[in-house]
């Protein structure tokens, strides 16, 4: 968030700074320190405690020009407390639409045939240890209650989608498990499902298994171990909710002594806006944090990259230079056999055969002699950047050193 001075100064006083610091990821004390180095006035201790009306609007002083060399523009990072006061805030707002937004009383046909074959999918004589209708596969289940709330549960799930669907949002089928029925609310995908919870406690052993118990423990026959818990239906359910790419509970909501789930339908929208607010600005913050670190990475390989193609320049300047010398070494070798006697070259067995041989040398020399070749100042190509790794850099440096 980028605020001018200006702005900074008006929103000071329109609520206390420390509940502007947390909606601008930043502590009280740090942002009145920025605010004092920018000559920004502050209310003073007590401002907030006066009641709102002209009297406390007429404390407010006059913005003064700002000092030289000072900020007058604030870029501020988002933060835990951001995070949290972005999410009561789509709360709230969704909490108000839903007052304003009455229930519907005509029921939609696609959402109650939908109804009808999730009620048809469950088996009532299919129930776990706990008396819990069992679902097929690990997949959750749009209602896993005890057979008693499957209606109920159904109702609710029909109450919660058509709530939702009145605020706008498009409930269709998941394509990842056919009975689910998903939705979407700022670029996230979720779903619902109802769960009932059993009690457990322990049972007393029969005489026929205490028995059996007493002669285990007499033949030390300790793995004798009888089921010792009961579990019993709580009798309340409780809406569950999850992101469709994972089974992971995000929320949960269930029957309280001062309400039940169907009067809680709001509270449940709500809650469900509040939290993809939340999750959106989460992943506005991780996608800049990989954008910083993608950044980051690449000015490290870049100057791996610079450092590479130094050292590729170097070797190619050391080796012009070995050339020329050798070139220069060569052409005085030639002069010493043109001016030594040809007497004393008995290879060559004429002035003839002396002066081809001097020809192709001069020519050879001109071949190596980068001065004469063209290769003089030649400037290696650009290498590759290299790869990235998390802990060691290229040929085993610290990343970290180049930063």
């Amino acid at each position: 968030m980028k605020l001018t001075r200006e702005q900074l100064y008006d929103r000071v006083w329109q609520k206390p700074i420390r509940e502007l610091a947390a909606e601008l990821g930043i502590s009280d004390v740090g942002l009145g320190k920025a605010c004092r180095k920018s000559d920004i006035p502050l209310p003073h201790q007590g401002h907030w405690l006066k009641k709102a009306g002209p009297d406390r609007d007429r404390l407010k002083p006059s913005l003064p020009p700002p000092p030289k060399g000072s900020r007058v523009i604030f870029d501020f990072e988002a933060s835990d407390f951001s995070i949290v006061s972005e999410r009561d805030r789509a709360r709230d707002q969704a909490e108000k639409r839903l007052a304003e937004t009455p229930r519907s009383e005509t029921e939609d046909k696609k959402l109650a045939q939908f109804a009808k074959d999730i009620r048809k999918s469950i088996d009532l004589r299919k129930l776990d240890e706990r008396g819990i209708v069992m679902c097929p596969g690990r997949s959750p289940w749009p209602c896993r209650t005890s057979p008693a709330n499957v209606d109920r549960g159904i109702a609710v799930l029909k109450l919660l989608w058509s709530r939702l669907q009145s605020m706008g949002v498009d409930v269709e089928q998941s394509e990842k498990c056919a009975p689910m029925v998903v939705f979407e609310i700022d670029g996230g995908r979720y779903w619902f499902w109802i769960e009932e919870h059993a009690t457990r406690a322990v049972r007393d052993l029969t005489p026929k298994e205490l028995a059996e118990k007493q002669k285990a423990e007499k033949d030390k026959r300790y793995w004798f171990a009888p089921p010792l818990w009961v579990f019993t239906p709580a009798g309340k359910i409780a809406i569950k909710l999850s992101h469709e790419s994972s089974d992971y509970v995000r929320r949960k909501w269930a029957d309280t002594t001062y309400a039940t789930l169907e009067e809680r339908i709001d509270e449940v929208v709500a809650g469900t806006f509040g939290l993809a607010s939340e999750e959106k600005r989460e992943r506005e913050i991780r996608a800049k944090e990989a954008e910083i670190e993608a950044a980051r990475q690449l000015r490290v390989r870049q100057e791996l990259q610079r450092k590479e193609h130094e050292a590729l320049k170097t070797k190619r300047l050391r080796e012009e230079a070995l050339d020329w010398s050798n070139a220069q070494a060569l052409r005085e070798y030639v002069d010493a056999v043109r001016d030594t006697s040809l007497d004393a070259l008995p290879q060559f067995k004429s002035e003839t055969e002396r002066s081809a041989w001097i020809e192709w040398a001069e020519w050879k020399i001109e071949k190596i002699d980068p001065l004469t070749n063209g290769a003089a100042g030649t400037t290696p190509a650009l290498p590759p950047l290299p790869n990235y790794s998390h802990s060691w850099g290229y040929r085993g440096r610290q990343l970290d050193d180049y930063e």
